[in-house]
């Protein structure tokens, strides 16, 4: 799928500068690069026609496919050398930009061939810091090419895949704050009229009851786009993480960091009751 956008869409000029070079550096290294976080969530939110995000970030999250630690050391140095600078301390951080504090942070986070039992990374060589990759080498297959301008392009999850990046990134930091809940919702709120002509628009007026609920209509399409992209273990683990959450009732804080506005305690309760039948009845099959 390509989304084309005009780089005026872009709110930060430097960060399609910031864009476009690492285009031209990964083109040259022949290796994709997937844009993650805040920058993806933005750009999707174009795709789905949905009000921008009050939330502004002066830094990007991108994640690279590698076969070894001294391939991401080979694209590091090219990053240096096309005018990136280091962070002496964070081991996956670099800066675009000419001053100091007007930069634009870039953190590059491998997976493949680092990648270590449980879907985690450890940096070399104290093995410090960990991170979790959690879902990249399967979502991120689910890619939409973003091309800016006809000039340079650059790869985003799509919404299925950005919503299981979410969830783990929620399995993992929920307690710290709300935000994945946040950006899961906002995916809710606008994916069915989004999909009109996606094969379950049609299956969702016959699966939901009266009266109809679009936001719980979402979490059936979107739970039925994201089947295809897990296999029956991680559903059954889903199943079994969104039942314990709907077991807590209001005191759950999946459900209550996914309220809104527009959509109170039952109607995402239902959304996400949606997605766990949903999941379960895949995982059966």
């Amino acid at each position: 799928m390509t989304y084309p956008i005009s780089s005026n869409t872009i709110a930060n000029p430097l960060l399609v500068d910031l864009l476009s070079v690492l285009s031209s550096c990964f083109n040259k290294a022949r290796n994709d690069f997937f844009v993650i976080g805040a920058a993806s969530r933005d750009i999707l939110r174009l795709y789905l026609e949905a009000e921008p995000s009050p939330r502004r970030t002066r830094d990007l999250d991108i994640a690279i496919a590698v076969d070894s630690w001294d391939d991401f050391y080979e694209i590091s140095e090219m990053l240096i050398q096309n005018g990136f600078r280091k962070d002496s301390h964070m081991k996956q951080r670099f800066y675009f930009g000419a001053e100091k504090g007007a930069d634009y942070e870039l953190d590059v986070v491998p997976f493949g061939g680092v990648t270590a039992p449980g879907e985690k990374i450890y940096w070399p060589p104290e093995e410090s810091p960990m991170m979790s990759v959690k879902g990249f080498a399967s979502v991120l297959k689910d890619c939409v090419d973003v091309v800016v301008d006809n000039a340079f392009s650059f790869k985003i999850p799509s919404a299925p895949a950005f919503f299981v990046l979410k969830f783990d990134a929620w399995l993992d930091r929920h307690l710290l704050n709300d935000k994945d809940a946040k950006d899961m919702s906002f995916i809710l709120a606008n994916y069915y009229l989004h999909e009109i002509t996606s094969p379950a628009y049609l299956e969702v007026l016959d699966v939901l009851p009266d009266p109809f609920e679009p936001f719980v209509a979402g979490a059936y399409m979107i739970a039925k786009d994201i089947i295809p992209l897990l296999g029956k273990d991680v559903l059954h683990s889903y199943v079994s993480d969104i039942e314990d959450e709907l077991a807590r009732g209001e005191q759950s804080q999946l459900l209550t960091q996914s309220m809104g506005p527009e959509y109170g305690y039952d109607i995402v309760r239902d959304a996400w009751t949606m997605i766990a039948n949903v999941f379960k009845t895949a995982a059966m099959e």
